[in-house]
């Protein structure tokens, strides 16, 4: 036995668009809150490193070289990462 359906099967296609509709919406707006918190991760520590290498200029920290190359690295590192994700993601 078939089960009735209390909806015109025109609203019912209606009610399907727009769950379609707000399950791509909720998708962009978890990729945009993730794609903001890995920019402001990156934008952070960024200035954390500036700081390092002004405060190591002027005296202020005592670090070795292979330190201060080790962070200037990982920070160019993780520019190129975030730059690649953002080339693939738009091509």
């Amino acid at each position: 036995m078939k089960q009735a359906t209390y909806l015109r099967p025109n609203k019912q296609n209606e009610l399907t668009l727009e769950m379609e509709e707000l399950r791509e919406r909720a998708k962009i707006t978890l990729q945009q809150r993730v794609t903001n918190s890995m920019l402001s991760l990156f934008a952070l520590n960024t200035v954390c490193v500036l700081t390092i290498i002004f405060l190591r200029g002027f005296g202020s920290l005592d670090l070795s070289d292979g330190l201060i190359h080790m962070l200037i690295a990982e920070t160019v590192a993780q520019a190129g990462a975030i730059f690649f994700t953002v080339v693939r993601r738009i091509f």
